[in-house]
C-alpha cells in the first residue's frame, strides 16, 4: 500500500511538471510569434501589443524622461531593460522570457488557490457520484470523480481556456466590446494578473482579523507594484475594497476597518494620482454611457451576458451560501463594468476602450471563485444523482461549456496567428 501510494505520488508529480512544461512551451510559442512574426500592431499574423511595448522599453532605455512625459505603466519595461542590461540578451528575447515567466506564475497561483480550496473538501472525503439508467446503451453505470491533483490541473486548464460566449454575426469585437477572462495579446495585463490573484485572495482573509503584520505590508507593496505594471486592477480593487469594508463597518460597527484599508492602499492611491496627472494631462475622461460598448456590439445587454453567463448562473445556484471571495469578486465586476460602460476617453483614445482592462481582470477572478463555489455547493451536498440538484447542475455545466468551447476557438484563432479581438477573422 505504501509503495502504491509512492508510485501514485510520483505519477501525479510527473503529470504536474508536464502540465507546466506544456503550458510554458505553448505560451512562449505565442509570445515568440507576437515578437518576431507580426509586422505591426493590428496586422496579421499574430497581432498584439507586445512589439509596441518593446519599443516603449527601448525608448525609456535611451531616454528615461520618455517615461515621465509619455508613459505611466513602466513595470514591464523597467524589468525588460534590467534583464537586457544584466544578461546582454536582446529586447525581443527578454520580452519573451519575462512574459512566459509571468504567465507561468499566474498559472501556478491559479492552481494553488484551486488546490487550497479543493483540499478543504478533500479532507472531508467528498466524492461525486452519478448514474445513468439507459440500459440500451451502457446499462447502469456508476461514475466517480475524486478530488486529487489531476482534477485540480484539469480545473486550472479549463479556467485558462474559458472566454466570453461567442454569438455568430454578433460578436464583432470581443476584446473591446465584451471582455474576456483570458486575453492573449497584452503584455501589461499578463504582468498584472498574478498580483490581482494573490492580493484578492489574501486580502479577504486579512480583513477577518485586521492584523497589521508582514502580510499587511506585503499586500500593500504588491498592490503598489501592480499599479506600476498596469493600473487597471488598482483602479477597480480600491473602490471595491472600500465598498466591501464599508458594508462590514455598517453591519458590525467596525469603523477601524476603514482606516485599516486606507493604510493598505494609501501608497497606491498616491501613485494612481500621479499616473493620472502624467498620462491624462493631455487626455479628457468623459461620462459617456455605453458609447464604447455599443461601438463594438449591437446589444450591450447581450455583451454583458456573453461575458458573465456562467458567474450569473452560479450566483443564482449557490444563493446565500456564496463565499466571501465570490461576493468580493462580484463587487469587482460591478465596479469595473460601471467604469467600462460609463467612462471613455476623448479623441483617438476612444476606440481603445482603455477602461475595459479592469473588467478583464475582474472576469478572471469571478470565473475562478464561481467555479470553486459551484463545486463546493455540489460536493457539500454529496451527489450529482440528487434529483433536486440535477437540473441546476446540468444548466451550470451547459453554460460553462459554452464559455469553454468559445474560449478554445478563441485561443485557437490567436495561437494560429489570427486577430486577438475576434474568434472568426473578418
Amino acid at each position: 500500500m505504501i509503495l502504491e501510494n509512492l508510485a501514485i505520488n510520483k505519477i501525479n508529480r510527473f503529470i504536474g511538471i508536464l502540465f507546466f512544461v506544456i503550458i510554458g512551451f505553448a505560451i512562449s510559442y505565442l509570445y515568440y510569434h507576437q515578437v518576431y512574426t507580426t509586422a505591426m500592431w493590428q496586422s496579421l499574423p499574430y497581432p498584439s501589443d507586445v512589439r509596441d511595448h518593446i519599443v516603449f522599453a527601448k525608448s525609456i532605455a535611451f531616454d528615461p524622461s520618455y517615461y515621465l512625459s509619455r508613459f505611466f505603466e513602466p513595470g514591464f519595461h523597467l524589468l525588460l531593460i534590467s534583464l537586457v542590461k544584466i544578461s546582454g540578451i536582446s529586447f525581443n528575447n527578454g520580452a519573451i522570457i519575462i512574459l512566459t515567466l509571468a504567465y507561468l506564475i499566474f498559472v501556478f497561483m491559479l492552481l494553488h488557490i484551486i488546490t487550497v480550496a479543493m483540499e478543504a473538501l478533500q479532507n472531508k472525503g467528498y466524492k461525486i457520484y452519478f448514474t445513468t439508467t439507459n440500459k440500451s446503451f451502457f446499462g447502469r453505470i456508476k461514475w466517480q470523480i475524486s478530488l486529487n491533483e489531476n482534477f485540480y490541473l484539469l480545473l486550472c486548464l479549463l479556467l485558462l481556456l474559458t472566454s466570453f460566449i461567442y454569438v455568430p454575426l454578433v460578436s464583432r469585437n470581443v476584446h473591446s466590446g465584451i471582455g474576456s477572462p483570458n486575453v492573449w495579446h497584452s503584455p501589461t495585463l499578463t504582468m498584472v494578473k498574478p498580483f490581482a490573484l494573490y492580493i484578492t485572495y489574501q486580502v479577504i482573509f486579512q480583513l477577518q482579523k485586521l492584523e497589521i503584520n508582514y502580510k499587511y505590508y506585503l499586500q500593500s507593496f504588491l498592490l503598489f507594484v501592480s499599479c506600476l505594471m498596469k493600473p487597471c486592477f488598482a483602479e477597480v480593487f480600491i473602490p471595491s475594497l472600500f465598498i466591501y469594508v464599508g458594508i462590514i463597518a455598517l453591519q458590525k460597527k467596525q469603523i477601524n476597518s476603514i482606516f485599516y484599508v486606507l493604510g493598505l492602499v494609501l501608497p497606491t492611491l498616491i501613485l494612481l494620482g500621479s499616473q493620472f496627472f502624467v498620462w491624462h494631462g493631455e487626455q479628457t475622461i468623459i461620462f459617456s454611457a455605453y458609447s464604447v460598448i455599443k461601438s463594438y456590439n449591437q446589444s450591450a445587454l447581450l455583451a454583458f451576458l456573453q461575458a458573465l453567463a456562467f458567474p450569473l448562473v452560479v450566483a443564482f445556484t449557490v444563493g446565500k451560501s456564496m463565499s466571501r471571495h465570490l461576493r468580493f469578486a462580484w463587487l469587482l465586476v460591478v465596479v469595473s463594468y460601471l467604469q467600462f460602460a460609463l467612462l471613455a476617453e476623448t479623441g483617438s483614445a476612444f476606440i481603445y476602450a482603455d477602461f475595459r482592462w479592469g473588467f478583464d481582470v475582474a472576469l478572471t477572478l469571478i470565473f475562478l471563485f464561481s467555479i470553486l463555489d459551484f463545486l463546493r455547493w455540489v460536493f457539500t451536498d454529496g451527489s450529482l444523482a440528487r434529483r433536486d440538484k440535477r437540473a441546476r447542475i446540468k444548466l451550470v455545466v451547459l453554460i460553462f461549456s459554452l464559455h469553454l468551447f468559445s474560449g478554445i476557438a478563441f485561443a485557437y484563432n490567436v495561437f494560429t496567428g489570427g486577430y486577438f479581438w475576434a474568434i472568426v477573422n473578418p
